[in-house]
């Protein structure tokens, strides 16, 4: 739903009432102002809120001769679908094609609200058309997919379309999936009720939340721990490493000394002989 298409909608509605307030004193400037709400393509509710604004005007101002008709039509277009329009259509004012089109949009709006209500996210196309009074043909699928583009298109709900499957999917990736009709009276306690059900559910999920994260703060300091405590592992090891490759070193170099020193006398002493041999021979020689 885009803030602009919001803001459009609210913008006409907020006209809609002024001009309302402004002329309750003339019911036929009233019943102009209720089918012009009616047929603007921008609002698509607030019809029972005009109706609070309107009905005792209507009611009592005797040249009205369809002043029921007119409030049952406001109370159509704030909750109702057009399967009701067609079991007693004399209860309304008769519609124009723009604003049977409008109150097809309406219809596919509240099938949508009600898929969701169940717990779905997607619904078929003869789920939807059966309140919409299409020909149940090529002709009429094609109209119901352009009745439900057409509710794309106003914002009203968030939906894409699988002609192969015939399926209409509910997305909520961009926000809520559908705009929110007028809700009547006696409806009132009941989306209480469901509100006060959300907000346990949500209440809930916040304390699931809160405890995810503490465990989550949990484990990491664990974890810290842990890499702290490997850390120091690892440097005692360096460090015994170390001290056992020197100690080592100096094993072999105390070796390597022993061995040179061996040598050396070795050498020394075949040297002493060497020359204790030479000297013999010189004595034999003078002898």
């Amino acid at each position: 739903m885009t803030n602009e298409t919001n803001f459009h909608g609210k913008a006409a509605l907020g006209r809609i009432l002024e001009a309302a307030s402004s002329s309750l004193s003339s019911g036929s400037a009233l019943r102009a102002i209720i089918l012009k709400a009616l047929t603007d393509p921008n609002i698509h509710h607030g019809f029972d809120e005009l109706k609070s604004v309107v009905a005792a005007t209507v009611e009592k101002d005797g040249s009205l001769s369809d002043g029921k008709a007119l409030l049952n039509t406001l109370d159509l277009f704030s909750f109702g679908t057009l399967a009701d329009f067609k079991k007693a259509p004399d209860d309304y004012l008769r519609l124009s094609e723009a604003q049977l089109a409008k109150l097809r949009q309406l219809t596919v709006l509240s099938a949508v609200q009600e898929v969701c209500a169940r717990g779905r996210d997607s619904m078929t196309y003869s789920e939807i058309a059966q309140n919409l009074d299409f020909p149940d043909d090529e002709s009429g699928v094609k109209k119901l997919e352009e009745c439900i583009v057409s509710c794309v298109y106003s914002d009203l709900v968030s939906v894409r379309l699988c002609q192969k499957s015939k399926l209409c999917r509910i997305s909520t990736r961009a926000g809520p999936p559908c705009q929110v009709r007028d809700v009547r009276l006696s409806d009132l306690p009941l989306a209480i009720d469901e509100l006060k059900k959300l907000q346990h559910r949500i209440k809930g999920s916040r304390n699931d939340l809160e405890s995810s994260k503490q465990h989550i703060k949990t484990m990491k300091v664990a974890a810290h721990r842990q890499r702290e405590a490997f850390e120091q592992e690892e440097k005692q090891e360096a460090m015994r490493y170390k001290t056992t490759n020197v100690r080592n070193l100096s094993g072999w170099e105390n070796i390597g000394a022993s061995v040179s020193g061996s040598s050396t006398r070795r050498q020394t002493k075949r040297n002493r002989g060497a020359l204790a041999a030479g000297s013999n021979a010189d004595s034999h020689q003078r002898c």
